[in-house]
């Protein structure tokens, strides 16, 4: 019988067992659709580039150390480029492009973050047609 002193917990339960799996399984499922992959990979990519400009002027990152690192097989033969769809590894080269040549003068790890993210946004639609 459901009395004022257990009906929190009975929400809480409901709440807990319903609410929060369905949530979960409609997050698992935008994941998994073009549009879902695009956001995860336009994140990467724009992580990534702020990530190469905080180690560019340090010479830990240079332009052909990534591109060697992305098509370079690893121990089972399967360069790191062949686990992306070919229009994503092609963004990721142009985020090289843009981060070591057309932007070399950006110092801010931020601002190039930025910048790559916009230019990723600016093919949106495209990235995603491929993706489906």
């Amino acid at each position: 019988m459901i009395t004022k002193k257990n009906i929190f917990p009975i929400l809480l339960g409901l709440f807990l067992g319903i609410a929060v799996p369905i949530k979960m399984i409609s997050q698992i499922i935008y994941e998994m659709s073009p549009e879902g992959r695009y956001e995860n990979y336009k994140e990467y990519i724009s992580e990534s580039s702020e990530l190469w400009v905080k180690n560019r002027d340090n010479q830990f990152y240079d332009k052909e150390n990534i591109i060697n690192w992305y098509e370079t097989p690893d121990k089972d033969g399967v360069p790191p480029k062949d686990i992306y769809p070919p229009i994503i590894y092609q963004n990721i080269k142009e985020a090289i492009e843009l981060t070591f040549v057309e932007y070399s003068d950006v110092k801010d790890p931020d601002k190039m973050k930025k910048i790559v993210s916009e230019y990723i946004e600016s093919k949106k639609v495209s990235i995603i047609k491929e993706l489906q």
